[in-house]
């Protein structure tokens, strides 16, 4: 647990939060059962948990069950990507009211964090139109914190378009943290993380591990792959957490024993940067339905030395 400022507001939260995309059927990963599911949200709970991240209404319905058998539901705190719902929105109030039904929909009385996309109207469901949030969104999120309902807002950065660099200079300090995937581009990563370092926000980082995807990937060991990925995001200073989707508690254990505050060694390093734009062009690539995980496989990028951009890092199946 660590407590940490973002933009004018303090939160309190560990540095994994528990995404939702590994309890459902979600880019070819098997979904576990609920018995396991409970079991893996239970054992973090008790090793410090202290968020989960949803998006979708089927991640929603999962954890509510969850912290139904746990009773958990006043100990971990959502993190919210507001939007993904088919209710209307037009003031400030339909986002109040909207946020009420998300959080009864989980069975929880606040949200720890609420995060919307950085195109509008809620960017992924009407296909990622870039244009500017009108006020009223704003000042619906702002009554979202005035109102209890939630701790701290998220701008998140999800599309690579023209507006997401922009516009941060518009919104900054309308926001508390922003939470960009963790990313296909070094140099726009590294631009988002200084931009927070220097106007006094967090970053919570979202992406591959979000996704879930990575520990079934073939070709990827997840016991090499873990501890030098979250060290690499972690060594960020203005990262205050990030997502991980998992399902097993196999894959539990190995996440917390990722992050035993000891730095990245230069083997470790050498390894992140081999595997980085392969891997993350395949999870991109896959986003796009463009091939399933059954659809690839890896060429093992040691023998290329280098993240350097270059198709023959990636053999897709005929």
């Amino acid at each position: 647990m660590q407590k940490r400022k973002l933009g004018l507001t303090t939160i309190e939260t560990a540095p994994i939060v528990l995404g939702g995309h590994g309890f459902i059927d979600f880019m070819g990963r098997p979904k576990p059962s609920i018995e396991e599911a409970t079991q893996v949200v239970s054992f973090l709970a008790e090793q410090g948990l202290t968020h989960f991240d949803c998006t979708f209404s089927s991640e929603r319905q999962i954890y509510s069950e969850i912290l139904k058998r746990t009773g958990l539901s006043k100990k971990l705190l959502p993190v919210i990507w507001h939007g993904w719902h088919d209710r209307n929105e037009k003031s400030a109030e339909d986002i109040v009211t909207n946020f009420k039904y998300i959080l009864n929909e989980l069975g929880c009385e606040k949200a720890g964090m609420v995060i919307f996309h950085n195109t509008w109207p809620e960017g992924p469901a009407v296909g990622n139109i870039e244009q500017p949030y009108p006020d009223w969104v704003f000042d619906g999120f702002q009554r979202l914190k005035e109102e209890g309902l939630a701790d701290a807002i998220g701008w998140g950065m999800l599309s690579g378009g023209r507006l997401s660099e922009e516009y941060l200079y518009q919104i900054w300090d309308r926001i508390d943290f922003i939470a960009p995937y963790w990313n296909y581009s070094l140099r726009r990563q590294q631009f988002m993380v200084e931009f927070a370092r220097e106007h006094g926000l967090g970053v919570y980082a979202v992406g591959a591990f979000a996704r879930g995807a990575v520990f079934k990937w073939p070709g990827v060991k997840p016991d090499e792959l873990v501890r030098p990925w979250l060290k690499w995001i972690f060594r960020e200073p203005s990262v205050f957490a990030t997502s991980v989707s998992l399902s097993t508690m196999q894959e539990a254990r190995l996440t917390l024993d990722a992050c035993d505050g000891t730095p990245m060694s230069g083997e470790e390093a050498l390894y992140f940067h081999r595997m980085n734009f392969p891997i993350q062009m395949v999870d991109y690539r896959i986003q796009n339905g463009e091939r399933t995980l059954q659809g690839f496989e890896m060429i093992s990028p040691e023998a290329h030395g280098s993240n350097m951009i270059s198709h023959t890092m990636i053999k897709w199946k005929d």
